[in-house]
């Protein structure tokens, strides 16, 4: 692989990691003071490479489950986690779709209510 794609690859993957963590933060699932500041700092950063050993250690306790959550769904279409790439999308549709969703269980429900709303 060409050191070019690498580097497009790794910025994508950055950016879909700072998406969601933006989501997170926005849809207030972070409220330990602590934690939510390390958030933050990873913001201001868009790296998790600054960290000392105890922020790493917040980190992965108390945000990185935040960042793939479980689909709301007792009969998910998917995996069962919602992924970091849909997690702001996910977030976007919480309270239209009364709960938190994985892209497949999403596409599924606004599938299922556009039939209904054209059977009105």
């Amino acid at each position: 692989m060409s050191l070019i794609k690498r580097w497009m690859e790794e910025q994508e993957e950055q950016d879909v990691f700072i998406n969601a963590l933006k989501a997170v933060i926005e849809n207030e699932e972070i409220d330990n003071e602590i934690s939510l500041g390390i958030s933050k700092k990873i913001l201001d950063d868009e790296s998790i490479d600054n960290l000392s050993d105890k922020q790493i250690n917040v980190f992965n306790k108390y945000i990185d489950p935040h960042l793939t959550p479980e689909c709301d769904s007792d009969e998910c279409l998917g995996n069962g986690k919602i992924q970091m790439i849909d997690l702001p999308e996910a977030y976007n549709q919480k309270f239209e779709l009364g709960g938190l969703y994985c892209e497949e269980c999403v596409n599924y429900k606004i599938r299922l209510q556009n039939l209904m709303d054209e059977d009105d």
